[in-house]
């Protein structure tokens, strides 16, 4: 297995997003239909945060890495 890790890069958003959505209704995914969105992930994108693993030039897992909020 030759796996890649890197930022992705905007022409990959859909792919990113397909790869979420693929998740939905599994045990722990807390996400729905509006969540993530292609808004959301182009955003992270754009900001440099949303990293993917890539598999044979196919993304195979991806996470959106933000700093935390401060809370009171």
């Amino acid at each position: 297995m030759n796996l890649v890790i890197r930022p992705a890069a905007p022409e990959e958003a859909e792919e990113a997003l397909k790869l979420y959505r693929s998740l939905l209704g599994r045990e722990g995914v807390t996400w729905d239909e509006g969540y993530p969105n292609a808004e959301i992930v182009g955003e992270d994108i754009a900001r440099g945060n949303l990293y993917a693993a890539f598999e044979d030039g196919r993304i195979v897992a991806a996470a959106a890495l933000e700093e935390e909020a401060e809370t009171d």
